[in-house]
């Protein structure tokens, strides 16, 4: 499958359901209450998935890294939010958890 912007498929949905379960399940072994930052708009359906598999409270902010899709060359700025107070709290990248999927 090709897409104009996209490209070829590198993981069909049940090794990304794979992987997201696995985050989750190494997630939910260490925290019983974290904040959760993703990068919108490309972790935003990652995310997702992610948190309903999630069995302990969390918070949720983000970074946001705005693009135009297949431009490989995005000068945008990259914004963290700060929404919550993150001071002396469990925080986790969802983004890098993601790149460690099938590791």
């Amino acid at each position: 499958m090709k897409h104009e912007h996209v490209g070829d498929v590198i993981l069909d949905a049940y090794s990304i359901a794979q992987g997201v379960s696995q985050v989750a399940a190494q997630l939910n072994q260490d925290f019983d209450e974290a904040v959760a930052i993703t990068v919108v708009p490309g972790g935003i359906l990652y995310t997702a998935d992610l948190t309903r598999q999630l069995t302990f409270d969390i918070n949720m902010d983000y970074i946001s890294c705005p693009h135009t899709p297949g431009d490989r060359n995005n000068h945008s700025p990259i914004v963290f939010h700060n929404n919550i107070d993150i001071s002396n709290r469990h925080v986790t990248s969802l983004m890098m958890r993601l790149s460690q999927v099938g590791q």
